[in-house]
């Protein structure tokens, strides 16, 4: 007895196996990409935080950064200083490790914004 495939069930069966497979490699490829950017990202922020904390790489370091946080009225500057740091390195090795992505991202980003937001008006200040 011979089995007879219709040939529309073939042609389905020949597209599905090509679209699940596009399917699967844009998946990978989207893993990909944003392993690089949580990399680029988290790696950027914690570098930028030891900048702040250590004075690496031409940063302000410890003392200049809570004399600087001083300047701009930051009260109390020591408390200030240390959740800037934290935040930036706690966030970006939070980041690339991908733990808690979501709110290593948010955190990271408040600060900054909180940071360029109280320069702008240290500037509108003067």
């Amino acid at each position: 007895m011979e089995l007879a495939v219709p040939a529309s069930f073939l042609v389905i069966f020949y597209l599905s196996h090509i679209i699940l497979k596009g399917t699967r490699f844009m998946a990978i490829s989207l893993s990909v990409g944003l392993l690089i950017l949580r990399l680029v990202a988290g790696l950027t922020l914690a570098v930028h935080g030891t900048q702040k904390l250590f004075g690496w790489f031409g940063g302000p370091g410890l003392t200049r950064l809570t004399q600087g946080f001083g300047k701009q009225g930051f009260k109390p500057v020591w408390l200030w200083a240390s959740l800037v740091i934290v935040g930036e390195v706690g966030g970006g090795v939070s980041l690339v490790l991908g733990f808690l992505t979501q709110c290593s991202w948010r955190r990271s980003r408040v600060i900054g914004k909180t940071a360029s937001s109280s320069v702008r008006a240290a500037m509108s200040i003067r």
